[in-house]
Order: structure tokens, then sequence, then C-alpha cells
């Protein structure tokens, strides 16, 4: 099992867990709106199944987590997921390494 970032040859597989999971590819975080299809993010595969993904997106120098879903619970898959998030906020030199809003 490996992490894979969302790239464009994966977009429609991740569109279409996202509508899925969440019944939308538009969140509202904090009053704005956010398309889900064009956020970066990981995720994990087994076979042809996806098990975990994370989005986030890069504002202000800010790395904002917007969506965080593992189908295998304690795992750690989440955590994984969440520590590559941190890992590429660093890379990016975002001011903070990430925000995490789970309301």
């Amino acid at each position: 099992m490996e992490c894979i970032r969302i790239n464009s040859l994966n977009r429609d597989l991740i569109n279409e867990f996202i509508k899925q999971h969440w019944y939308t590819t538009t969140m509202i975080i904090r009053g704005k709106e956010i398309d889900m299809t064009k956020t970066e993010g990981f995720y994990f595969k087994e076979g042809e199944d996806i098990i975990a993904l994370i989005t986030y997106i890069v504002y202000d120098n800010v790395l904002e987590i917007t969506s965080l879903d593992s189908l295998w619970k304690k795992q750690g898959i989440g955590n994984k997921l969440i520590e590559t998030v941190i890992h590429e906020a660093r890379k990016k030199k975002t001011s903070k390494d990430c925000s995490y809003n789970n309301k």
C-alpha cells in the first residue's frame, strides 16, 4: 500500500470517491465555497479501491486540510495521510504547517 498524490491521471477516480462519500464536490468552509475537484491531496488504494483520501488547499501561505476519509478505521492510515500533508506543507514553506477544521 502506497500513498499516491492526486494528479490529472487519477482525478476522475478521486472526484467519484468524493461524490460517493460527501454526496457533492462542493464544500462550504468558513463561508467559502470550495470546489473539491480542484483540491490537492493524497490517497491510499487497496487493489483498485481507494481506502483513504486527504485533500487540501493552499492560500495566503497556509495549507488547510479540506477533507479526510479513511475507510479502514484504527489502522493509522488517516494519521499517515496527515503526516504526508504536514510534510508537504513544510516543503511548500507555508507559514503554518496545516490547519484542520474538523467541524
